[in-house]
């Protein structure tokens, strides 16, 4: 993006997220103005509270079973580590 289209975004606000590594926070760095370090638990409950909901509501997961469900559920929650 050249520098005249930034120009046109200075009242832009971007977020963006990623895992805490070093060669994302290297190459992210100058772009970078306010750093927010989220509680790997705390996005561990948002997840375990989202992804049943989603399931139950979405149409295509509904069209499996309770227990192929549940399935998915323990997957997703159980490996997040708070991604």
């Amino acid at each position: 993006m050249g520098m005249a289209s930034v120009i046109r975004f200075v009242k832009l606000h971007l977020l963006a997220t990623s895992r805490q590594e070093l060669d994302i926070a290297r190459a992210s760095e100058t772009l970078v103005s306010h750093d927010v370090p989220m509680d790997g638990s705390l996005v561990d409950r948002d997840i375990r509270v989202h992804v049943p909901k989603t399931l139950d509501h979405d149409d295509e997961f509904r069209m499996h079973s309770a227990e192929e469900r549940k399935l998915v559920e323990t997957a997703l929650t159980g490996g997040a580590h708070g991604m």
